[in-house]
């Protein structure tokens, strides 16, 4: 049951805009029309012993977002001054209205080995049919292997079309139950960018940035899109490759994260970098060309020493 037939939050979704130590974000749905939303948090042991009494009550910041199946109200807060290494239990509505009750854990102050799983191209494949039976499978058994995984990231193209409703509905209704216990730290595909009807027409990927609320560092014209980020002795790197979608929108879009590559894994003193990016540099077929691509963006991946990158797509 989704926000807009329901009075209660959906879609409650964990991921980062801020240091994975110390807090933690998270965005939800609410009916149009809601009264402000909020998010309380307690320590989960505390939570065993007294419930919410000493919870931190954190304000929500809302968007109206005009989608083409209708409003939706979407929510989203930042608790800070977290514990590290310390289980929280969490819930969000508006005061009358709560989810259900969540928990999460911080990363801790020593860095320490870690799990995160990865995913690629969860799209329905359907574009009128927005099915996403073999993304909950996957996405539940996955997360049911590894209980311990600290989040998860998946590698573009969530959904068929990225700027239909329908789908991202099913596909939060597919993944629900793994959004709300670990972080998502998503990447932009190409069919992020696909309108509504005509799947090949491409527009900016406005649904995934509403949704997401993702860490706001990279380049003021892909804020959203590009992002980086440091979990223990890892720093990782979110680029968007979709420059034949793309590019009329945001010239120069592939320099410019080149540019801001360079400034960003200089800046980091990780052990290991691993950068994500949908479309390959290296590719199964020539109508799979991403020659600029590759042409601009793998001198920054080499003059870095690059450990690992993780491409959909293909």
């Amino acid at each position: 049951v989704f926000a807009a037939d329901a009075a209660k939050p959906a879609h409650m979704t964990l991921t980062w805009s801020m240091d994975p130590k110390t807090t933690q974000s998270i965005a939800w749905m609410m009916p149009d029309g809601s009264a402000d939303g909020m998010m309380q948090v307690v320590k989960s042991t505390s939570y065993q012993k007294h419930g919410w009494a000493s919870a931190t009550v954190c304000k929500a910041a809302t968007e109206i977002f005009s989608t083409n199946t209708g409003r939706l109200l979407i929510q989203y807060a930042t608790v800070q001054n977290l514990l590290p290494g310390t289980g929280y239990t969490y819930r969000v509505g508006d005061g009358e209205n709560w989810s259900q009750t969540g928990a999460f854990v911080t990363e801790t102050e020593q860095d320490k080995s870690f799990k995160f799983l990865v995913f690629g191209d969860s799209q329905s494949g359907l574009p009128q049919n927005p099915e996403y039976g073999p993304w909950h499978t996957t996405i539940t058994k996955a997360y049911a292997a590894n209980p311990d995984a600290a989040f998860f990231m998946n590698v573009g193209d969530l959904v068929e079309v990225g700027q239909d409703n329908r789908h991202w509905q099913k596909w939060y209704e597919a993944a629900q139950e793994v959004l709300e216990k670990i972080p998502l730290m998503a990447v932009p595909g190409n069919h992020e960018t696909y309108d509504v009807p005509e799947e090949n027409h491409s527009v900016k990927p406005v649904y995934f940035t509403t949704q997401m609320k993702l860490p706001g560092n990279g380049p003021e014209a892909l804020k959203g899109q590009v992002y980086s980020f440091d979990y223990s002795n890892v720093h990782f790197v979110v680029l968007d490759s979709q420059e034949a979608e793309e590019g009329a929108l945001v010239p120069d879009m592939l320099q410019m994260e080149a540019k801001w590559l360079d400034e960003d894994l200089a800046a980091s003193n990780k052990k290991w970098k691993i950068v994500l990016f949908h479309k390959t540099p290296y590719y199964n077929k020539a109508t799979r060309a991403n020659e600029n691509l590759k042409k601009v963006l793998l001198p920054v991946i080499d003059k870095h020493h690059v450990d690992l990158v993780i491409n959909g797509h293909d």
